[in-house]
């Protein structure tokens, strides 16, 4: 930035995305609706049994998100973003489901095991070795 500007910037890809958007970027084939209470009562369960990563408190802040109006970024910095959300998105499942992450202890780097292709059968699963 080498403007003289004040004040606080929102930086946000483009695009609002809906079910429909994330469904086939999580490899999902329809987009099944549930309340913001069941969702969040099953992610509270699979936190306390060691299921799930991340607790209901990060459902609650993705319920909560903002959408962001970047104008005054584009008007008085000239800044665009350099992907829109769907390939942001897109990205992160990747970094997730390949097993990448940081520091943080639900985006810890895991390893993580190679799901077969859609449709083919899942190998067994050899007891006692």
């Amino acid at each position: 930035v080498v403007r003289r500007v004040s004040g606080p910037f929102n930086v946000a890809a483009p695009g609002v995305l809906h079910g429909e958007d994330v469904a086939p970027l999580v490899g999902a084939d329809r987009v099944v609706e549930v309340s913001r209470a069941a969702a969040r009562a099953a992610v509270a369960a699979g936190w306390h049994l060691r299921l799930v990563p991340v607790g209901p408190g990060w459902l609650d802040m993705a319920f909560a998100a903002p959408v962001l109006d970047t104008g005054r970024a584009r008007r008085e910095l000239g800044w665009q973003a350099g992907r829109d959300a769907a390939t942001t998105l897109a990205e992160a499942v990747r970094g997730i489901s390949d097993g990448a992450g940081t520091a943080s202890p639900p985006l810890r780097p895991r390893h993580v095991p190679r799901r077969p292709p859609r449709g083919r059968p899942v190998p067994e699963a050899g007891i006692g070795r």
